[in-house]
């Protein structure tokens, strides 16, 4: 029987009703999902936890550090650095800064199935 490797994904959002539910249908779909509200948090989350993380699904728009200053710190620490992240936004206007940074982009509000077919692509 192959099986595919269960692969881990951390979620960055700060609104609660978000990553929770996003959370549910990732684990669903057979993800581990770990979860943090701001892009310090998950920072300080991947600095912690020596498990290896396959996809961080970032919004941009957080308080404390949002998903541009996260990816700004993420480059300059090489253990993370490579990590694939994948940048979503409402605001349409942030493509063009995901895209420059080299990361996909996903607009809010999703279509669940793009959703878990770009998640599906680096996870």
């Amino acid at each position: 029987m192959n099986r595919k490797p269960v692969k881990t994904i951390l979620h960055v959002e700060d609104d609660y009703s978000i990553r929770t539910s996003i959370g549910y249908v990732l684990e669903d779909e057979g993800y581990i999902v770990h979860t943090c509200s701001n892009g310090r948090e998950a920072l300080d989350f991947l600095s912690r936890h020596k498990k290896k993380i396959d996809l961080i699904f970032l919004d941009v728009m957080m308080p404390v550090m949002d998903g541009f200053a996260f990816c700004a710190e993420q480059l300059k620490i090489k253990a993370i650095a490579k990590i694939p992240t994948i940048i979503y936004s409402a605001d349409e206007t942030n493509r063009l800064k995901a895209n420059a940074l080299g990361r996909p982009f996903i607009s809010k509000p999703f279509n669940l199935d793009d959703l878990l077919e770009e998640i599906a692509k680096y996870a």
